[in-house]
């Protein structure tokens, strides 16, 4: 006999089933690895922490408040990009390995290229759109949002404006600009996995991850600072190559855990925002390499691993598409207009303390999460499934009938 309180959780059960269900992200081969949105997770949380601290430090440069040091660590802590680079590496990587290294299902290139085209562009283009008629309303010239929106949709706006133009639709495209190049570039970037030798093949990598680190290094030491590409983020991609080689190779997709992992990978991630706000030489060697120990560390231990597989993080990690086109324009408006006052005091000489901007970055977080959420449900994931273009083109076909 069920009892009032089981009459109760099974709706709720249900319900939260449904939902789960909902959010989960859609997957192009089926396989789904619930760490692997865990670290998107984590990624997006540094990404919009470091433009939460953005929002800050400009406001508080502006009264004339002195930002604290914690604040001003986590403003120069900037590597949630990065770690979306070293997991694009491993996503296009398993595919190739697959094909190249164990002779399994040949990756078709036409379907490669059509699934980025129909996944990720969809829900790019739109919030071009929505952010494009935003500047216009706001008195922007409609000329020169056409002009840089049509660089964005091409994704050559770093090529023509440069990274950060002040006039630029959306700031944070950059990086998915990058991304693109990567996945132009992929299939041939793979071919080092023609190589049967493990030995051989993973030194190559290792070899480009130090090398495009030093020109990066050799550049800059003498005052030539490369414009953002592919070129000076191949520590990243490779990383995720590399990662991807061992996932597919050595752990048969199946990684084992352990607890001892967990000593591994938590010093990692923590040791991660020190490394990333140090000054070292070869930066990009040194942060590409904790992220590779800490994704490691995190496929194979029990704690870590069921921390980003949790529910909650997960979910969160698989909306991290729409969460970043977003959550930029929308924290440095939220932020001037709602928060600044009550957390700076209004120029309070007691400076932004990074402990509150902690609380205060959460809150911000949790009242856009329904922009987040509407636009995830609304326009990304109905672009995740594979066949959505074909239904599409059928619904045409018979109304035309």
């Amino acid at each position: 006999m069920s009892s009032p309180t089981d009459a109760v959780a099974a709706p709720a059960l249900r319900g939260w089933a449904w939902l789960v269900a909902r959010l989960t992200r859609v997957t192009s081969g089926g396989a789904y690895i619930p760490a692997l949105d865990g670290l998107r997770w984590l990624a997006m949380a540094l990404v919009f922490l470091q433009h939460f601290q953005l929002a800050i430090v400009s406001t508080t440069l502006d009264r004339a408040v002195t930002p604290d040091a914690g604040l001003r660590t986590l403003y120069d802590m900037r590597v949630g990009v990065e770690l979306f680079f070293v997991i694009s590496g491993f996503i296009l990587g398993v595919p190739f390995v697959n094909e190249r290294v164990l002779g399994k299902e040949r990756v078709e290139l036409r379907a490669y290229f059509l699934r980025r085209l129909t996944r990720i562009e969809p829900p790019y283009a739109i919030a071009l759109v929505i952010f494009s008629l935003a500047w216009i309303a706001l008195g922007r010239s409609p000329g020169l949002v056409l002009q840089h929106a049509t660089a964005s949709l091409f994704y050559v706006h770093n090529l023509v404006y440069g990274a950060f133009h002040p006039q630029a639709i959306n700031m944070v495209t950059w990086s998915l600009e990058i991304e693109v190049q990567f996945y132009v570039l992929a299939p041939l970037l793979s071919r080092v996995f023609l190589v049967k030798s493990a030995r051989v093949r993973r030194s190559a990598l290792v070899v480009s991850i130090v090398a495009s680190a030093a020109l990066v290094e050799l550049a800059r030491a003498n005052g030539l600072e490369p414009p953002l590409s592919i070129l000076t983020q191949i520590p990243y991609f490779a990383a995720g190559f590399l990662l991807a080689d061992l996932y597919a190779v050595d752990w048969n997709a199946a990684p084992s855990t352990s607890w001892a992992w967990d000593l591994l990978a938590i010093p990692a991630w923590i040791a991660l925002p020190f490394v990333a706000t140090a000054s070292i030489p070869m930066k990009d060697l040194a942060i590409a390499s904790v992220l590779f120990v800490g994704f490691v560390g995190s496929f194979r231990s029990v704690g870590t691993r069921a921390f980003l597989g949790w529910t909650p993080v997960r979910l969160l990690g698989g909306m991290c598409y729409s969460i970043y086109l977003f959550h930029y324009l929308l924290v440095m408006v939220a932020w001037r207009y709602v928060f600044a006052a009550d957390l700076l005091g209004a120029g309070s000489a007691s400076g932004a303390r990074w402990l509150d901007t902690l609380g205060y970055g959460a809150l911000m977080f949790a009242l856009l999460l329904p922009v987040f959420l509407a636009y995830y449900l609304a326009v990304e994931h109905p672009f995740m499934s594979n066949r959505w273009w074909k239904r599409l083109l059928g619904r045409a076909r018979d109304e035309r009938a």
